[in-house]
């Protein structure tokens, strides 16, 4: 094999791993420049160090392509902080950690969509919120779409489980044959267990196994969906109007003063389009469980709705304040004050809404929301 289909070769390895062009470069024009190194201090070995240095390229590129991908140890101590863990950063503040044994790939990477695939296995992905982006994970049929988050993935024996330790996701899962999609938010602190494959009805005087149907509330699977009784398992299985119209005529009474609980009906409410029961519901969390880790993305949550679904922009830009207050370094803080410049603007306080832009810019002098901001209020 000459020199150039050596190259060639090694291009078509790193592009199968989602390498950019730009990237495979880098990594060429880094060779060349070793190779001339060792010209200059090994002239002796000049007549066969060509083609060995253009193997080794070869077996260098592979072997990082194949190290982003799969787990490995590694010298970094923040690359590994577990044992058996490989970290995969995939730039912005996000980053993979994929479990020794797990098959993860990468299938998209753009500027505005990562789609991630979790063959087998347990990732665990901590991302960075950006409301221009789409982040997705696939497991199996179970898709996964990232609100700004930390969380974890497991693709096991035919199922996958969800995590979520910070933020929330939105996961689509497989109904039974001809059933549409189900859907489900879950928030930090919540889990679920899904089919990894569309489920099987029994053919008529037949039997067929079936995968267990999906679970919010932990390990266990729930009862299947003509079986559920309450608003609590109707609503972990995404139907939302269904629980709504359970647990709203007894004007919530049903809803325990417990965090879990109040999240997961002020989502069923929100996702029936009852907003101003949702705002009501969110408040009741912040006022009762203001400490508990998923309060930040609460009164963010308050906040959108506030804005955007009830028209009261001053009390939506104190609910994004109270978000920021929570988790100042947070992943939803910069979003928060970026979203309390355009309230204030809303409400047409124009002089707040300045000030909050100059916060804005003394905090994040980089931040992805400034020349936004500033066209918003006229202070280009």
């Amino acid at each position: 094999m000459t020199q150039q289909q050596h190259i060639e070769a090694a291009r078509r390895q790193v592009r199968l791993h989602a390498w950019g062009e730009h990237r495979v470069e880098a990594a060429w024009h880094e060779l060349t420049l070793r190779r001339a190194r060792d010209q200059a201090t090994h002239r002796r070995v000049r007549t066969f160090g060509g083609p060995l240095l253009a193997m080794a390229a070869v077996f260098a590129l592979a072997i990082t392509a194949w190290r982003s991908l799969t787990p490995s140890t590694s010298s970094n101590p923040e690359a590994a902080e577990e044992a058996g863990v490989e970290r995969v950063s995939l730039g912005e503040g996000t980053d993979v950690r994929v479990e020794k044994g797990a098959r993860v790939e990468v299938r998209e990477r753009e500027t505005d969509r990562v789609v991630v695939d979790v063959k087998t296995g347990l990732a665990r992905f901590r991302v960075r919120h950006d409301p221009t982006r789409v982040f997705r994970v696939h497991a199996g049929d179970v898709e996964v779409e990232d609100l700004g988050t930390t969380f974890d993935v497991e693709n096991k024996a035919g199922m996958v489980r969800v995590k979520v330790t910070e933020g929330s996701v939105k996961v689509s899962f497989p109904g039974a044959d001809g059933d549409a999609r189900g859907k489900v938010l879950l928030e930090a602190g919540e889990s679920g267990v899904y089919p990894a494959v569309r489920q099987v009805t029994a053919p008529p005087g037949g039997s067929a196994e079936a995968p267990p149907p999906p679970s919010s509330s932990g390990d266990a699977p729930s009862n299947p969906p003509e079986a559920v009784a309450t608003w609590r398992e109707l609503a972990r299985i995404g139907k939302h109007k269904r629980a709504y119209d359970l647990v709203a005529p007894g004007n919530f009474r049903d809803v325990r003063d417990e965090p879990g609980d109040l999240l997961l009906a002020s989502d069923v409410a929100r996702l029936s389009r009852h907003s101003k029961d949702a705002a009501s519901l969110l408040r009741r969390f912040l006022a009762n469980h203001s400490r508990d880790p998923r309060a930040p993305s609460a009164a963010f949550t308050l906040g959108w709705v506030l804005m955007n679904e009830l028209g009261r922009p001053r009390e939506a830009a104190v609910a994004f304040a109270r978000a920021e207050a929570l988790a100042p370094r947070g992943n939803l803080a910069e979003d928060a004050v970026a979203r309390a410049v355009e309230a204030w603007y809303r409400a047409g306080d124009l002089s707040r809404a300045k000030t909050e832009v100059e916060r804005y810019r003394k905090t994040y002098p980089q931040g992805r929301h400034l020349s936004t901001l500033e066209r918003l209020i006229g202070m280009e």
